[in-house]
């Protein structure tokens, strides 16, 4: 049986893709492919891994609550949310995501933040608190029960930094993050 049980959401949805980085690659598209990189990486060790993808519908609640019904079904210890952030070209960095009042979140946040730090280009743009349901983003952190944190490695604007240069380093920040949840 599994030690630690982490939820990958892959951000955004079919339908509605995210931000679209200056490669022309959205959050959805990229974020699913990392999402099945971890998974087949870890697929023999002490964690398991469940991708999940939320409903290609317009409305955010809707596809909140049935992502939330998912994940909760899962019963993780961690849920990791994969994004980038949308921006204007001089906007650069990365930045964890947790919810106030989750003390494991802001655990499993410091050590997000840690790896990207170790091995990303950018600057660290330090984490960013959720403070309510009504906040951005908030839904996701208020109806999982587990402990989530949102991960925000880049900006679409240096898209081509990361993916043409750093992709490697990407995928091993996160890798490195897993590997310490056991």
């Amino acid at each position: 049986m599994a030690k630690f049980k982490l939820a990958i959401i892959v951000g955004h949805n079919a339908k509605y893709q995210g931000a679209v980085g200056n490669l022309g690659v959205t959050e959805y598209v990229l974020n699913s492919a990392i999402a099945n990189i971890l998974k087949t990486h870890f697929q023999d060790s002490d964690i398991k891994i469940k991708i999940f993808h939320r409903l290609p519908v317009k409305s955010y609640t809707k596809q909140m609550k049935a992502l939330a019904k998912e994940v909760n079904k899962f019963n993780p210890n961690l849920a990791l949310s994969l994004h980038f952030n949308a921006g204007s070209s001089k906007a650069s960095g990365h930045e964890v995501l947790y919810l106030n009042k989750s003390v494991k979140g802001l655990k499993y946040a410091k050590m997000l933040d840690n790896e990207f730090d170790k091995h990303l280009p950018n600057k660290d743009r330090n984490l960013k608190v959720i403070h309510s349901k009504s906040e951005r983003g908030g839904q996701l952190f208020y109806r999982i029960k587990a402990p989530v944190i949102l991960a925000e490695p880049f900006f679409a604007s240096h898209q081509d930094e990361i993916l043409n240069k750093s992709f490697k380093d990407l995928t091993q920040a996160y890798i490195s993050f897993i590997e310490k949840l056991v």
